[in-house]
C-alpha cells in the first residue's frame, strides 16, 4: 500500500508502453522498466488483476480493481498475440531455410525431435565421492612447476 499523497505509477502512460513493449516481443522485465516500473511493481499490478478474477464478486470491485484486472488480461492477450505472430514468422522462414522448421519441431514436440543428451556422473575411487584438496597458492605453484617439469623441452 503506497502512503497517503504519493503518486500512483499505474497509470495509463506506462500501462501502454509495457503493453507496447510485449507486442514487440520483449520479455516481462524489459517491457516494465521500458514502462519506467521496476518489475516487483509490474508484477505486483498482474498479481492484483489476477487475484481479483478469483473473487466471485466483481460487484465488490472499485474503478482502480476494474483498471488492474484489465491490465492484467491485456498483458495475456498481448503475449498470446505476440507469441502467433512469431510462429507466423518462423513458420513462413521454414519455406526458406530447413532450420527454423527443425527448432520449431524441437521445442515443439520434444520427445520426437528434441536433442538427445547423455548424462554423464562422475564418481571417485570404487564408485566413491570424489575427493577434492585444496592448496595453497604455493602448493599450487609448486605442483604446476612439477608437472611443467615433465613436458617434453623445445630444442
Amino acid at each position: 500500500m503506497r502512503p497517503v499523497g504519493q503518486p500512483t505509477k499505474f497509470t495509463a502512460e506506462r500501462r501502454t508502453r509495457i503493453l507496447q513493449a510485449l507486442r514487440a516481443g520483449n520479455h516481462l522485465e524489459p517491457a516494465a522498466q521500458y514502462g519506467g516500473v521496476h518489475y516487483d511493481t509490474f508484477n505486483n499490478w498482474i498479481l492484483r488483476g489476477r487475484e481479483l478474477l478469483q473473487q466471485d464478486d466483481e460487484a465488490l470491485w472499485t474503478d482502480e480493481d476494474r483498471e488492474y484486472v484489465e491490465f492484467a488480461e491485456a498483458v495475456q492477450a498481448t503475449r498470446a498475440e505476440a507469441e502467433v505472430e512469431a510462429v507466423s514468422i518462423i513458420r513462413k522462414a521454414m519455406y526458406q531455410d530447413w532450420r527454423p522448421a527443425m527448432a520449431w519441431l524441437q521445442f515443439s514436440f520434444p520427445d520426437r525431435w528434441g536433442r538427445r543428451w547423455a548424462r554423464m556422473e562422475l564418481t571417485g575411487k570404487d564408485g566413491g565421492p570424489i575427493e577434492v584438496a585444496e592448496f595453497s597458492d604455493a602448493e599450487r605453484v609448486r605442483r604446476f612447476r612439477a608437472l611443467c617439469e615433465l613436458l617434453p623441452q623445445a630444442e
